[in-house]
């Protein structure tokens, strides 16, 4: 590992030393997500009946263009316990902490950072805010590593990419040992509103135990919303033990309206690894039972249909609801549904798509709420038809 070290420090001190005019603009932002919970039905008796308010996430980060071709972010998170036992500080741990490159046509990362396991599946699911999505929920990967990596496309039309990975495997906590992770990835555009991924790693650890993770994942866009299949396997062996987690999830979200969204997802989680162990009670917000294999429902609308709702039936309507009867409705209808908030996350992403492609605010806005949608295509006859901002691709309806 020594020449390892050598070499990415090599490369800070390399990125750092280029020739050429720093630019150091850098900016601060962040959000928090902010909950109230209460329990009303669990396996563990001792949890129900518990309520009140707790952060899933608060984040604050520092984004900095170095020069044209390095940019670097740090980003602090803190969160509750959501173990509904401990009673204790809300502390700031180093979420991200990374270099990006531009090498020709591609990218490198060095430092703390995301591993390709998530890298379009989080993105096309569009609600973290509400619950992770099966691997990193379960704790079978996590959603952080500290290794090096490098991204680009295999055509000239960018609808295949690749993603490669060199990692710790111990997330974002220091190195303990000599085990690394190498991460796989290959992704296809095949249609404009159909999107296909392969994934695949090996982690090695000391003691000869092995892991092994694959996945497949398939969506499909369009105006009426999107859907999501994924399969996963993680395989553990260590002499003669070998356990298998299998997870199958389907999920979609369906636009009911220009503000409001329709969210669903079913997660089955099987395996002898689930039976045999599975340490479920420690998954925060949500804790599941120890070995067993589960199944996991989520059934949403999204905050701005509580509005939509409310204004209509106590202003629009022919005979609008009392007060009284409103408020009825919003607590025996609308609360137990409402699982989705408002954040500061697409303004943080309209603000990145501003300072990279110059867009106006609001253009940017338009096109940082398109990806977070999982689209493919945007209509527009003022942006120029046919620039691609990652997946998402500009058309004129008129031309």
């Amino acid at each position: 590992m020594k020449k390892v070290s050598l070499l990415l420090v090599a490369v800070f001190a390399a990125a750092l030393l280029i020739p050429g005019s720093v630019q150091a603009q850098g900016k601060f932002d962040g959000y928090m997500i902010n909950e109230y919970y209460s329990v009303l039905s669990h396996n563990n008796e001792d949890f129900e009946g518990q309520h009140g308010f707790w952060l899933r996430r608060i984040y604050l980060t520092y984004n900095a263009d170095i020069t044209d071709g390095i940019k670097t972010r740090l980003r602090f998170e803190m969160n509750s316990p959501g173990d509904f036992k401990t009673s204790s500080s809300l502390n700031p741990y180093v979420k991200d902490a990374y270099f990006s490159f531009k090498l020709g046509g591609q990218g490198m990362k060095v430092g703390i950072q995301g591993p390709p396991t998530f890298e379009s599946i989080e993105e096309i699911w569009g609600y973290r805010v509400l619950e992770k999505i099966p691997l990193d929920l379960l704790k079978l990967r996590s959603s952080r590593d500290f290794g090096i990596s490098m991204k680009g496309n295999l055509d000239s039309a960018k609808k295949v990419t690749y993603i490669i990975m060199y990692g710790n495997g111990s997330s974002n906590k220091a190195e303990t040992n000599q085990g690394k992770v190498f991460y796989g990835f290959l992704s296809f555009q095949l249609t404009d509103g159909l999107y296909a991924e392969v994934y695949g790693d090996y982690e090695s650890q000391p003691d000869d135990k092995n892991y092994y993770v694959y996945q497949g994942f398939a969506s499909y866009s369009g105006d009426w919303g999107r859907l999501g299949l994924q399969f996963a396997n993680k395989h553990y062996s260590h002499n003669d033990t070998s356990l298998d987690y299998t997870v199958l999830s389907v999920f979609t979200v369906i636009k009911a309206g220009e503000k409001t969204d329709i969210i669903a997802r079913y997660d089955r989680n099987f395996g002898d690894g689930f039976k045999e162990s599975f340490k479920g009670s420690g998954i925060s917000y949500v804790p599941f039972a120890n070995n067993v294999e589960s199944n996991f429902i989520i059934g949403a609308i999204s905050f701005q249909v509580v509005q939509e709702v409310l204004n209509v039936t106590t202003h629009k309507m022919e005979r609008p609801l009392t007060d009284a009867d409103a408020i009825a409705f919003f607590d025996t209808i609308l609360a137990p549904l409402w699982r989705v908030y408002p954040s500061a996350e697409l303004y943080r992403r309209a603000i990145e798509v501003k300072v990279r492609y110059r867009f106006s605010f609001y253009d940017s806005l338009i096109i940082a709420a398109a990806r977070e949608g999982g689209c493919t295509r945007l209509l527009s006859e003022d942006l120029q038809s046919g620039q691609t901002i990652g997946r998402l691709t500009v058309v004129d309806p008129f031309a």
